[in-house]
Parts: structure tokens; sequence; C-alpha cells
């Protein structure tokens, strides 16, 4: 038997073996990196424990609830009645112009980069029509009307104006918003509740309690504004002060809730058996709320992220 001495050669290389990692390794340091490991599974099993426990609480989500009732209340609609009278159009809106007994005049019409409307007869005549345009830009269809009437002679209960389509002034609706970031059509001073509810509302995942409204001011020079909107207080307790009414290019922010985020961040490997052992399922197009568990679970996709950022509340 051959005695292994601290100064023996054979030694001091498998020394310099382990100094270098060389794959050498003592018993002492494989019993570190067992324990580390140990250690690691434990510090993932109670992160696990403690979202199973934050999230077992969050089926009666706020949002979701909040959501319901915002779609269901129908007064708002009722609120929202003659808003459209105070629009201002512009280039390319879409008009329809109808003048009783006049079918020369009544048409469809977009309203050109110069702000004009085409007013040539459409029938009638064997000489081709003459250009006639009349200039609408930045008024009120019921200015429209009167202008029109005002250029052809004819009485002005005669003639009625009513927008096709609304396409020259957009709103920005950013984060939990169903249909997710996207621009729509600004329609007359709407309040943000009356702008929600015709988009179609908000997510499951949304924080009723992060949702903003950024005035950026671009063409007027003075700093952006960042309003925010009470929702729980507005729908529950009717209070409507932080209900404002919307100017054209204003951005609604609709921020997401934490019990959202926590739910994104369970890996998808692990979200089948997670929602079996809590007895719940994602709900919504998003998958970021939860309800009691039936049928299938379904997708869980990322949110949308916002163009502005408001401001930390004080």
């Amino acid at each position: 038997m051959i005695t292994m001495k601290r100064d023996n050669p054979i030694m001091a290389t498998l020394s310099e073996c382990m100094k270098a990692g060389k794959g050498w390794s003592t018993r002492e340091e494989r019993e570190e990196r067992g324990s580390a490991r140990v250690q690691e599974r434990a510090g993932r099993s109670r992160a696990l424990a403690l979202c199973a426990l934050i999230l077992s609480g969050c089926a009666s989500h706020s949002g979701h609830l909040l959501g319901k009732q915002l779609m269901a209340d129908k007064s708002i609609a009722q609120h929202n009645q003659g808003v459209g009278e105070s629009y201002l159009v512009g280039f390319p809106d879409v008009l329809a112009i109808q003048a009783s007994g006049h079918p020369e005049i009544s048409r469809t019409c977009v309203i050109g980069p110069d702000g004009r409307i085409d007013l040539k007869p459409t029938e009638g005549g064997t000489e081709p029509p003459q250009p006639d345009r009349l200039r609408v830009e930045g008024k009120s269809v019921g200015d429209v009307a009167a202008a029109i009437a005002g250029h052809t002679g004819l009485p002005g209960q005669d003639i009625s104006v009513r927008i096709l389509e609304y396409r020259s002034q957009p709103l920005f609706l950013i984060g939990q918003v169903v249909g997710w970031q996207r621009t729509v059509s600004y329609q007359g001073p709407e309040t943000v509740l009356e702008v929600l509810q015709r988009v179609g509302g908000i997510t499951p995942g949304a924080a009723p309690d992060e949702i903003y409204v950024v005035r950026a001011h671009v063409t007027e020079g003075p700093r952006p504004e960042v309003f925010h909107v009470d929702l729980n207080a507005i729908l529950r307790e009717q209070d409507q002060k932080t209900n404002i009414r919307l100017l054209p290019f204003d951005q609604v922010y609709v921020g997401e809730s934490k019990r959202a985020k926590l739910l994104k961040s369970i890996p998808p490997c692990m979200r089948p058996m997670f929602f079996a052992m809590l007895g719940v399922r994602p709900i919504g197009p998003e998958g970021n709320g939860l309800r009691p568990r039936s049928g299938n679970l379904p997708p869980v996709s990322a949110p949308a992220k916002p163009l502005y950022l408001p401001a930390e509340k004080s």
C-alpha cells in the first residue's frame, strides 16, 4: 500500500488540478454545492407558496367587477347624447348632407385637405358642372348646415348635416383597455367613462386606481398635464369630479394591477398545475384576472407598454 504524503509529487499535482478547476473536488466542496442547491429549491418553494397565498385571495378582482359595472351603467350613454353637436369638423371627416327637395345638393362628401367640401350639382344640365367648394373646417354640423344654406340660397330648415365618419382627431388608448393599445376617433367632448364604455371597457387585470389622462398640449405649447381618474369613486360613489371631458389627442392610460403582473410572472409550464391547485382560472382575453375554474385555460399575453408613464402619487 502506497501512502500519499503532502510532499508527494502526485498529491501536489492533484492539488494543483483542484485549484485550477479541472473537475476535481473534495468532499467538503461537494457538500457545500449540495447545500446551496437545497437552499435554492427551498427559496423557490417559499416564493411559489407566497404567490399561491396572494393569488388565492384575488378571485374577486376589483378591476373585473368595476369593468362589468362600467359596461352595465346605462346612464353613461344617456349623458353622451348631444355631444357630437359640438364636434368641430376637419379633414378628412365624412359628412352626409341632406337637402329637402334638392337631390342635386344632397350627397356624401369628404372634407378635403383645404378644409372644403364640393357642392357642385350632381345631376342636370348639359354643361360640365363647375367646381363649387365651400370651406367648412372648424365648424360644428349646425354651422356647416347654415353655411350650406347661405351658399346655395336654400332655407336653413331644409338642410341637415351629420357626420358619417370621424377621421380628423384621434384619442390614444394605452394599457389595460379591451382591445389593447390603439387609436380611436374623437367624437366630441366625451368624458373618460363615456369613451371607455364606447371602446368596450377595461380588462380584468386593470388597476382601477391607476387610470390617467395625459394631455400633451403639442400645438399649444404649455407643459403636458396628467389627470388622475378615480374610477371607483365615479362608479360606486357617484363622484364625477375626476370624470373629466376629453380633448382631441388626449391619451387615456389604464394601469395593470399587481395581481395581474404576478400572474404573468408564473412560468407557462407551471400555470396549469398552479391554477388547478388554487381552483381558479384566468379570465378575460388577456388572462390577467381570476375566477372559479371552469373550462380550459386561455393563454396569457404580455401587456402593452404605455407611451407616457403617469407621475407618482404624492
